[in-house]
């Protein structure tokens, strides 16, 4: 993860501090941006989440704790999933309260995050409110 923030500010500092950024419009369309970038605005995934999840701790009380977790599993852009990664979202959509709520996200969010809700529905479908097959 900190490798990643390294190499974009390094990328960054060879662009004029700035990251090329590709986000896809309503209509489909592919848009690319040159967006500023300094190291007090860069963050991973994994950190914006877990500022997220400490945030929302504010809301959570004795009756209903507010409970997040964090899980990264690679998935390359246009293939399918491994095996593997497809057997560990199983594993915790099945280990999970029945009143679980997921959050999925790629980089342009159609392909992976439509792959792995995809995966979640088909299970949920399947084996409805019970845990495991």
């Amino acid at each position: 993860r900190s490798r990643a923030s390294r190499s974009s500010a390094a990328s960054s500092s060879t662009s004029s501090d700035k990251l090329l950024i590709h986000a896809e419009g309503d209509t489909g369309d592919v848009l690319v941006e040159w967006e500023r970038v300094t190291p007090a605005n860069l963050t991973t995934c994994h950190a914006a989440y877990t500022a997220a999840f400490a945030a929302a701790q504010q809301y959570s009380d004795e009756r209903e704790p507010f409970t997040a977790v964090y899980h990264r599993l690679p998935i390359t852009d246009e293939q399918a999933p491994a095996p593997a990664i497809v057997d560990t979202n199983v594993a915790l959509f099945a280990r999970s309260p029945t009143n679980a709520i997921f959050a999925f996200n790629c980089q342009m969010g159609s392909g992976r995050t439509t792959t792995v809700m995809a995966i979640c529905a088909l299970w949920k479908h399947r084996y409805g409110h019970r845990h495991g097959p």
